[in-house]
């Protein structure tokens, strides 16, 4: 073979990894303007970006709503749950001094860290607040669209899938925590496929800080292959004791169970069943449920955490309460985290979706005793 074939084929070799990488950059900022266009439709629609808070005329942070953001639209009757992480920002280590701008004060003090970190960006409020939420979930976003790129296998438009999720639109357009608890979940499977048990633990404990269902993620991941037994305690116990202990103490600060708000699930589809949802709003809320449902089915052999996780999400879903089956918007909000996970569990191949690093090890083994 000439010198000159030789010395390109090495230059070709060497420059894969910065053409993965910038085909990877590529793909998670497409994924965030794809998302972006949700806030952006409905920012236009509404004629303000104000409305990514949803206020009510009647929401319980009216009064709020009305000091700090007076030309803020209004929509009929209670309005979305932006308005309320908007309040939770404005004090969010100080519940009393909102406790009555929320409707269920300890359980949205539980999901505290959205609020947190866009009350930190923002500390005074108004408008500037707004953009921080958004910003907020937009980091989540490119964090989510980045996980699913490091999943084994992932094909290269897959960081897309979170950028078109449903759920996580719609945390966009209403300033939810769903988006950043999509970008937190995904980080935690990539991180736990590889090996990195100390960076899926410290994303464990951030995702259970923004939505508290999100322990479920924990316990999937407890049946992960090759999860030293020390990392098994330490993935469990910290988002637990993290989120226990925060919304044990934002209870007490307000005077109010610690369960408050509580009262989302029901026996498994009575909620559905008597939703007063449309029958297209019921439908694209079960295709959520189906897509969770066949990921879990597709790696139920090739990773047990992955399948366990997915299942205990397909399990909520099932049991979610008509207060929150009376909307797709809710609805796809709750699977939103793991949506883009049963998406590549689907159309991974089956060798991909197991742990690469464990059967790694367990080559190594074998050649070891042979």
């Amino acid at each position: 073979m000439p010198m000159e074939r030789v010395m390109e084929m090495g230059d070709r070799d060497e420059n894969a990894p910065r053409r993965r990488r910038g085909s990877v950059l590529a793909a998670v900022l497409v994924a965030v303007a794809l998302a972006a266009l949700w806030p952006a439709a409905w920012a236009r629609s509404n004629h303000s970006a104000e409305a990514l808070l949803g206020a009510g005329t009647t929401g319980p942070a009216r009064e709020l709503m009305a000091r700090e953001l007076p030309d803020a639209p209004r929509f009929p009757g209670l309005g979305h749950d932006g308005q309320q992480f908007y309040a939770v920002a404005r004090h969010p280590f100080d519940p009393p001094a909102v406790r009555d701008q929320l409707d269920s004060p300890a359980y949205r003090y539980r999901r505290i860290l959205f609020p947190a970190l866009a009350g930190t960006l923002a500390p005074n409020g108004g408008r500037s607040l707004v953009f921080a939420l958004l910003a907020i979930s937009l980091a989540g976003v490119a964090l989510g669209a980045w996980a699913t790129s490091r999943l084994p296998g992932a094909p290269a438009w897959l960081p897309l899938a979170v950028g078109l999720t449903p759920g996580v639109g719609v945390a966009l357009a209403l300033s939810l925590g769903d988006a950043l608890a999509t970008g937190l979940t995904l980080a935690a499977v990539a991180a736990s496929l590889r090996r990195r048990w100390a960076w899926m633990t410290v994303a464990l404990v951030a995702a259970a800080l923004t939505r508290e269902t999100l322990i479920l993620v924990a316990v999937g991941l407890l049946f992960t292959p090759g999860l030293p037994n020390r990392w098994k305690l330490a993935s469990i116990l910290s988002p637990l004791a993290t989120a226990g202990t925060w919304a044990l103490w934002s209870a007490h600060a307000l005077g109010t169970p610690a369960l408050d708000g509580s009262g989302q699930l029901g026996l498994p589809f009575v909620g559905w069943l008597q939703s007063a949802e449309s029958p297209l709003g019921q439908l694209v809320g079960l295709l959520t449920l189906l897509v969770l449902a066949v990921g879990a089915w597709r790696t139920r052999t090739s990773d047990r955490g992955v399948a366990i996780l997915l299942g205990l999400h397909c399990l909520l879903m099932v049991c979610l309460a008509d207060d929150v089956t009376s909307s797709w918007l809710n609805t796809t909000r709750v699977g939103a985290p793991v949506f883009a996970l049963a998406v590549w569990a689907i159309v991974a191949t089956p060798a991909a979706t197991g742990n690469p690093s464990a059967a790694t090890a367990d080559r190594a083994t074998s050649l070891v005793a042979a």
